[in-house]
């Protein structure tokens, strides 16, 4: 399952960032080394997009195995999943917040671009 705002769909096809593993498999320096730890690891770099007469600059953030646990998921879940359903209900609310561009999760690993 992927995400992809619609307003950046077009700006994602144009950069060949149509599916999960594009968006995963992509070469791209970290903003700063991945935080390790929760028996996983997340970082974040930051990405030139071409778009239509000019370029846009987004944050990928990219985890693996980087689970939070709580009493209602006790086996864990992906913390960008908590980060995109945070997102969403704060935008839903009316609060200034990131756009999410797009979200995934595919096993134990997870994307969120904003």
């Amino acid at each position: 399952m992927i995400f992809i705002n619609e307003h950046w769909r077009q700006t994602l096809v144009k950069n060949n960032l149509q599916t999960f593993k594009d968006i995963w498999q992509l070469e791209v320096k970290w903003v700063e080394e991945p935080n390790i730890r929760r028996g996983g690891w997340s970082g974040v770099s930051k990405i030139r997009l071409k778009s239509q007469g000019k370029d846009q600059w987004v944050f990928l953030k990219r985890q693996k195995k980087h689970l939070s646990r709580s009493i209602r998921h006790p086996l864990g879940i992906p913390t960008l999943k908590k980060e995109f359903e945070n997102i969403k209900n704060f935008d839903h609310a009316g609060i200034d917040t990131l756009v999410p561009v797009a979200f995934g999760v595919r096993g134990r690993c997870s994307i969120l671009m904003t």
